[in-house]
């Protein structure tokens, strides 16, 4: 039985005071009246007398939830407020729906329970959630609850799929369960999601008493990085050199340096980045190491390799870096690049001793996610069986890099500082044997003794039909670029001379996001083409202008898609770097700092 509840004015003056932290008055050429964040509309305006703010009291009451009444025998206004639940009766009704919603489901076991908030954080049923909650869970997500309006996680990532895996039982009536949340957006998979929880039986029956998540999406719980050690500030720098940034889509990314080796992630396009743990991983054989190869292929599918005295070592994640595994190859082999179609079958490019120009290239396979890897091709007497090295790559030349765009067709990129012969290979045999690809070079560079460096190609669309790769013609004291293009997989490659604006020496780099949409930083600023024909300078903000001048060391640019770019820069003394991003082509730039 609810307590009588009243507001009564004793006159027939309808104007009330306003109450703190219930309504704001704007002023402007009308008061307006807001309630709890909405508007109300009035009969009579609100007024400002005396510097005391007047609203009407039937306005702000009904919009209370309250009733207004004239009682005119007693000359007076009446708001009954009767039917207005207080706080404390909120959460008195609230906790009787949670105790009814639970008895309707009354999980069974602790499967059944963790079954029961798994699928309703997939379905971002806040309510049911909470009812799978023992007392003091509820106390410590409900607020938490409140402010997603009951709804949990977003929109995007949202839950694909969960995977539960019982832990161990802590005691007789409790059990632990981690629970791997796969996330997804538009453009495929957003990696995972962790938590780790405990269910307990009591008198309510089988409740989670303990729920701990790492921080990576709204899973409503005690944020405690779920016992994998990675970083989880909410300011301060988590990378003070980046080496590099691999961005896989608009939110999915991935940033490192290496010495010692850092990786860090981010799932939500650079505001937040992680630190991944290196659980798994040799803690000395980290502490310093130079030059090493990354790729990851998704959110969670990552390699990482580097060389010690003795071998090569290959660390691999299969789960967003929470776990990591290692392997090696004995003798000396350095990593220049990875490349994988799928998060089982990829390719290693590798380079041994070198000297005169020259140096030992191999190409290693794995089909098992990076545990096992075989040794495909050499250019030297590492292999006994001379079929193996048949048809390898060319001791001269420098690696820069390979991709693949199946399992049978590959490339491999070579720089050739001493003669003229074009060093772009491929395979189509799955890496097996190379040979020279032959490139149909523009008249304006043929003839002339030149020295050329060739990009790793960049292939575009699900069937990988369309590709680009840039070359430079060095001669005497001019220098030449080329944009060899193919539209049939790589059967044949198509060059054409780049126009003045970017055919210059002082490119510091340029990439593409489709085979004719691309950018190229120069000295004078950036250039974009929408074509692949005819080259435009961009009208670039203040930010863009200022950063490349006090940066001007370019280590990376890169786009994602024809709006969303990177560009990491270091200052000449490579003490500083700074990471920029656009969202619309490259004409507003802002700086991104690698920030938890």
């Amino acid at each position: 039985m609810r307590s009588k509840k009243g507001i009564i004015l004793a006159s027939c003056m309808t104007t009330i005071f306003l109450l703190a932290g219930i309504v704001a008055v704007t002023a402007s050429d009308s008061i307006k009246l807001e309630v709890n964040g909405h508007m109300i509309q009035t009969d009579v305006p609100p007024q400002i007398i005396n510097n005391r703010m007047m609203v009407p009291v039937r306005s702000i009451s009904e919009a209370l939830g309250a009733k207004v009444n004239w009682n005119k025998e007693g000359n007076k206004v009446e708001v009954d407020m009767t039917d207005v639940d207080s706080p404390q009766e909120e959460d008195k009704s609230l906790q009787r729906q949670v105790e009814l919603l639970r008895n309707w489901i009354a999980p069974v076991s602790a499967n059944k329970a963790v079954e029961t908030w798994a699928e309703a954080v997939k379905q971002r049923n806040g309510a049911v959630q909470y009812a799978m909650f023992a007392p003091d869970v509820q106390e410590q997500t409900r607020e938490q609850l409140k402010r997603f309006n009951w709804v949990t996680g977003v929109s995007s990532p949202w839950v694909e799929r969960y995977e539960i895996n019982e832990q161990k039982v802590s005691a007789e009536d409790a059990v632990k369960y981690e629970v791997i949340f796969h996330m997804a957006t538009s453009t495929g998979s957003a990696g995972t999601a962790h938590a780790s929880l405990t269910v307990s039986k009591g008198d309510g029956g089988w409740l989670i008493t303990e729920l701990l998540n790492d921080g990576s999406s709204n899973i409503p719980g005690v944020n405690d990085k779920a016992g994998d050690g990675s970083t989880d500030s909410t300011t301060g720098e988590v990378l003070k050199h980046p080496q590099a940034v691999q961005m896989i889509n608009d939110k999915i990314g991935w940033a490192w340096e290496s010495d010692p080796l850092k990786v860090v992630k981010t799932i939500d396009g650079g505001q937040h980045w992680k630190e991944v743990p290196l659980t798994g991983l040799d803690d000395e054989s980290t502490a310093s190491i130079s030059q090493p190869a990354f790729e990851f292929l998704d959110a969670d599918h990552g390699w990482i390799s580097w060389t010690n005295d003795k071998e090569m070592v290959i660390a691999y994640t299969a789960d967003g870096g929470r776990h990591w595994s290692q392997t090696s190859i004995p003798g000396y082999n350095m990593a220049v690049d990875f490349t994988f179609l799928n998060d089982q079958e990829g390719w290693l490019l590798t380079v041994g001793d070198a000297a005169m120009m020259k140096s030992e290239k191999r190409v290693f396979r794995t089909i098992d996610g990076g545990e096992t890897w075989e040794l495909l091709s050499s250019n030297t007497d590492y292999l006994e069986s001379d079929e193996a090295t048949r048809n390898a790559l060319s001791l001269t030349g420098t690696a820069n890099g390979i991709i693949f765009s199946d399992a049978e067709h590959g490339w491999v990129s070579l720089d050739n500082p001493v003669s003229d012969e074009l060093l772009f290979y491929q395979t189509v045999d799955g890496g097996k044997s190379w040979s020279p690809v032959e490139l149909n070079v523009p008249e304006e560079v043929e003839g002339e003794e030149f020295i050329t460096s060739f990009s790793v190609p960049q292939f575009f669309g699900s069937q990988k039909k369309e590709g680009i790769v840039i070359a430079r013609f060095a001669y005497r004291d001019e220098q030449s670029t080329v944009a060899f293009r193919t539209m049939n997989g790589g059967e044949s490659w198509d060059g054409e001379l780049l126009p003045a604006e970017v055919n210059v020496e002082n490119v510091s780099d340029m990439t593409f996001a489709a085979r004719d949409r691309g950018w190229a930083i120069v000295d004078d600023g950036l250039y974009r083409t929408r074509d692949g024909l005819e080259w435009e300078k961009v009208s670039t903000n203040k930010t863009f202008n200022e950063t490349l001048k006090t940066n001007s060391v370019l280590k990376q640019i890169v786009f994602v898609d024809n709006m969303e770019g990177w560009i990491l820069a270091a200052s000449e003394d490579l003490e500083d770097e700074i990471l920029l991003k656009t969202e619309d082509g490259g004409e507003t730039w802002k700086q991104a700092p690698i920030k938890g």
